[in-house]
């Protein structure tokens, strides 16, 4: 992974604040992360591309590229173990627990997605493309926003929901978060996860989030594709999505 210092931008959306006095603009660092290709996926651009708010600290800034890391290791994790075996832990996991909404809201009603399983499938395939327009510069350059809720609402990172097939990777965090002990690397992990399926097209009713392919394949991350535990409730990993 390389850092281009030289690509930083500049967010025009701020404009004024309550005294209409002008906001500092905000500004963005480039970053450039390695994209590999997976077994099975035809070939992929070399690297994709965040502008990260400035505002994050140094720490906070290793936490979000951390994260966009592992994910991009899980995807092609997906593919390799399918290639081997047929399916993936992550897909048997899915499999097991994702019941209902299935389906990208954008996708085709023939297109059948008969569980969670082949809805993982789909999902990968889905962030393939997402992966690949970023790379080939398809889509607008993914912005990684920095949102302190207002009144203490608790938010880790949000992903607005899309109702198309061509979206971009942007998501908006939440810098707090950073500081709570249980979001862990890969808590940290399934909540990108959890905010790029919202991208893909993924929907869940408000704050309901088991038995739904949205939730429990981020879940299925934060575990490490290990069964749930009786008795421990699905809170525990669905603090961290909005």
């Amino acid at each position: 992974m390389s850092i281009d210092n030289e690509s930083s931008s500049i967010d025009n959306e701020s404009s004024s604040c309550e005294h209409n006095e002008p906001k500092p603009p905000v500004t963005y660092e480039r970053i450039t992360i390695a994209l590999p290709t997976p077994p099975g996926v035809k070939p992929l651009p070399p690297s994709i591309f965040f502008d990260v708010d400035n505002r994050f600290n140094a720490e906070q800034k290793l936490r979000i590229r951390t994260s966009i890391v592992a994910t991009i290791g899980l995807w092609r994790q997906h593919y390799e173990e399918t290639a081997v075996s047929g399916t993936s832990q992550w897909a048997a996991c899915s499999k097991k627990y994702a019941k209902k909404n299935l389906r990208p809201v954008w996708l085709r009603e023939d297109v059948k997605i008969p569980n969670g399983e082949v809805a993982l499938e789909v999902a990968m395939d889905v962030l393939t493309k997402l992966f690949a327009d970023n790379g080939n510069k398809k889509s607008p350059i993914a912005k990684i926003r920095y949102r302190i809720p207002p009144n203490g609402k608790q938010s880790t990172i949000f992903g607005k929901q899309s109702y198309s097939p061509f979206s971009s990777l942007s998501v908006t965090i939440n810098p707090l978060a950073f500081g709570m002990p249980s979001l862990t690397e890969r808590n940290l992990t399934g909540s990108l996860i959890h905010a790029w399926l919202h991208r893909s097209g993924y929907t869940h009713p408000r704050n309901i989030y088991t038995t739904y392919f949205i939730g429990e394949a981020a879940m299925c991350v934060m575990r490490a594709f290990q069964d749930k535990v009786p008795g421990q409730p699905d809170s525990v990993y669905t603090q961290f999505f909005d």
